[in-house]
């Protein structure tokens, strides 16, 4: 899914929140997301190459392999309902990022985190998850070998699916 190749972008420092990604915000229409990402960045986010089993026109991921590498904004019903990031460049608000340590995750969010086992790996490969006050939204931390591989975050319905849309 992703792409080592480093890029522009993949130099700046960008957060990500609960339903934010640097300009790119949760519930944006596809048009409204690809200009926010052109105005912030310059560049053009692209459709991924749909995956037949888990995507079709109506849920799919968009990237910009070269200026925002190892980044995946996905589209649902025509609006973005997700942000899927394996990029050191990327942190919460909150300075976590792509390399961190469990133990940091959890003494930065404290008993704000919940531990649930990975569903394919179970506790080999513990998941953080980090909801949003209101519930409607998460941050999810896929945890190996003790840090963080993968960050995703966005409405929960759709940071809770675990392939596909």
């Amino acid at each position: 899914m992703f792409d080592s190749n480093a890029g522009a972008a993949e130099e700046m420092s960008l957060k990500v929140g609960f339903s934010e990604l640097g300009a790119i915000r949760v519930g944006m229409t596809r048009k409204e997301a690809e200009a926010a990402y052109r105005k912030q960045f310059g560049g053009q986010l692209r459709v991924r190459p749909f995956s037949p089993v888990y995507e079709d026109e109506s849920c799919y991921h968009m990237h910009d392999p070269k200026g925002l590498p190892n980044v995946a904004v996905r589209i649902k019903d025509g609006k973005v309902v997700l942000f899927d990031i394996a990029s050191r460049s990327i942190q919460t608000f909150s300075g976590i990022g792509i390399g961190d340590t469990m133990e940091k995750v959890q003494s930065t969010y404290g008993n704000k985190i919940q531990i649930e086992s990975d569903h394919y790996e179970g506790k080999e490969v513990p998941n953080l998850w980090l909801r949003s006050a209101d519930g409607r939204y998460a941050v999810l931390f896929k945890v190996i070998a003790g840090n963080v591989s993968r960050i995703t975050a966005g409405r929960v319905d759709a940071v809770s699916i675990v392939e596909g849309c």
